[in-house]
């Protein structure tokens, strides 16, 4: 059960790709920009793959290149260094590095600049977003907690949320209560 009967994909079908992709990716000294690229394939070298990378800062790509062209041989492994320019973070912002391989020329049925191989490393521990600032007191603006609820109220209104779930519960306008349960 791979495809539905209408031939759409599984999501497990993104998943076998995954498991049964030919070339591997890890992360080496990210802070010096190097990766370990292995060869998962038994009986060929890489040749006939060229491989691509990016960083993205919450999805969008603010770097990229291609790489060299690998020829390891099965099972074989090499560390590259990719230039790598460490990103600017705003508080709050995530940044990946991506890794791609794909078919350099059409061959047994495969056409030419088909994605075979991906690996997506994680930079938040290499480079960290500033923290969000945290919230001064203001004056008139009073704070509640109770129940697992805090309120959150001036002289012209509250604002209620639920601890424990995150969510907006309570919101009133001076004396008119516009919301009394969470939506």
């Amino acid at each position: 059960g791979l495809i539905w009967p209408d031939r759409t994909p599984h999501p497990a079908m993104w998943e076998l790709k995954q498991c049964q992709q030919p070339i591997g990716v890890k992360a080496a000294s990210l802070k010096r920009g190097e990766i370990t690229v292995t060869s998962k394939l038994d009986f060929i070298t890489t040749s006939h793959l060229q491989g691509y990378w990016s960083i993205e800062v919450d999805g969008n790509a603010i770097q990229s290149g291609r790489l060299r062209r690998l020829t390891l041989k099965p099972g074989a492994s090499t560390t590259l260094a990719l230039p790598i320019k460490p990103p600017k973070l705003e508080p709050g912002q995530e940044s990946f590095l991506n890794v791609w391989f794909t078919q350099r020329e059409a061959a047994q049925g495969v056409p030419a600049d088909h994605e075979v191989a991906r690996e997506q490393i994680d930079l938040s521990k290499v480079w960290r977003a500033p923290r969000i600032a945290v919230c001064r007191p203001v004056d008139g603006v009073v704070t509640r907690e109770a129940d697992d609820v805090l309120t959150v109220g001036t002289a012209n209104g509250s604002v209620c949320f639920d601890l424990a779930g995150g969510g907006l519960v309570g919101l009133s306008t001076g004396r008119t209560e516009v919301m009394a349960a969470a939506p």
